[in-house]
Order: C-alpha cells, then structure tokens, then sequence
C-alpha cells in the first residue's frame, strides 16, 4: 500500500480550535475543520503531527467524545489513522 505524508496542526487561539491537514510535501490542503471551545479558557494550545496515510482514500478530519474527552480523529481508508486528545473540551463542531 502506498502511502502519502500528510502534515496535522491543531492551533487554539482564544476559545476555538482550528484543525488543519496537509501534504507534507507540497502544502496542499486536504481538509480542515474549526471547533468551539466550551470551558472559557483562552490559553494558547499547539501540536503539529508528522502522519502518513493510504494514498488511494481521501482522508477526513472527525471529532470523538467520550468520558469527558474530546479528541480529534483522522479517518482515511474506511480506519482510524490518528487520533488526538484535547487539552480543553468542545462544545459544537463546525
């Protein structure tokens, strides 16, 4: 199977999270996603993953909640290939 480096940037600033992916390469965009936070906090929050995928799907930025956690899940493939927990939760996905 051939696989395509893609990069994936969450970035907080104020109370919303921006999710962002990638090619590696050619800094194309592959899809996004914007997601409110729900505690009032506004501290600044970055992470920036290196990820590589199936290069015959189109992938998908999700959201996931359970037990209190929120993470970010990137589906390709019909399969999980990544998943993030958030340092604050979310309240509505756009």
């Amino acid at each position: 199977m051939t696989k395509r480096p893609v990069v994936i940037e969450i970035e907080k600033q104020g109370k919303t999270y921006r999710v962002e992916l990638r090619e590696r390469d050619s800094g194309r965009a592959l899809d996004s996603r914007t997601l409110d936070g729900s505690d009032g906090s506004e501290a600044p929050y970055k992470h920036v993953c290196k990820v590589r995928l199936p290069a015959e799907s189109e992938p998908k930025i999700d959201l996931e909640s359970d037990d209190g956690e929120d993470r970010i899940v990137l589906r390709a493939a019909d399969r999980t290939c990544y998943r993030h927990s958030l340092p604050t939760p979310v309240s509505v996905a756009n």
